[in-house]
């Protein structure tokens, strides 16, 4: 009986987290990242601390699956989930939103950090290929990135993530491989990016 209570209890736990990550990447999922963005917006008022949103699109990403295969695709999403959360403090929330679309939520940050963050992840997405199983070898990539601050408790996730989509749309609109924030507009990478990493 024991046994098979701990095999319900497992499998219980197994169908949580399927239903909160996302089974190609292991990130969290969208409706983990609604959940808990309302959450971490919340705090701020407690916090007094702002948070940084990153909406970030591979670019051209259809382009991979159409030349390179699904199968490429998918490791190609697998190898850039796994850069981002690397390159992220253990406390942000970094979820895939469905496609070739993820989203960082970096609380306690300010705006400058917030950039350069996103100006850093930029960078290492594009500077090294995606090693692929595909006979064509390494693929190159890079990344649209979108932010914005939010210092307001009273923003909605809707509204939140609404700001950091617009700017990643400017992103993409603009010549892709950039990062756009709301109110500041294009981050020029010689600000964010230290001598070592050029």
């Amino acid at each position: 009986l024991v046994g098979s209570e701990m095999c319900i209890r497992d499998s219980y736990e197994d169908s949580l987290n399927m239903a909160l990550t996302d089974t190609l990447t292991g990130l969290y999922n969208r409706r983990y990242l609604d959940a808990h963005l309302e959450k971490i917006i919340a705090n701020i008022d407690r916090t007094g601390k702002p948070i940084g949103i990153l909406m970030m699109d591979i670019d051209h990403f259809k382009h991979v699956n159409d030349t390179y295969g699904h199968q490429a695709g998918d490791e190609v999403l697998v190898e850039f989930a796994d850069r981002v959360a690397t390159r992220l403090r253990s406390f942000d929330l970094v979820a895939r939103q469905g496609g070739e679309e993820f989203v960082a939520v970096l609380p306690d940050i300010t705006p400058e950090i917030a950039m350069q963050v996103s100006e850093r992840l930029r960078h290492s997405i594009a500077k090294d290929p995606f090693e692929v199983s595909s006979p064509e070898g390494p693929i190159k990539c890079s990344v649209s990135i979108g932010g914005a601050i939010i210092d307001s408790a009273e923003t909605s996730v809707e509204n939140a993530l609404k700001m950091a989509d617009e700017c990643l749309y400017e992103a993409k609109e603009g010549g892709r491989n950039r990062t756009v924030f709301k109110g500041y507009g294009v981050v020029m990478p010689d600000m964010y990016l230290s001598a070592t990493m050029q």
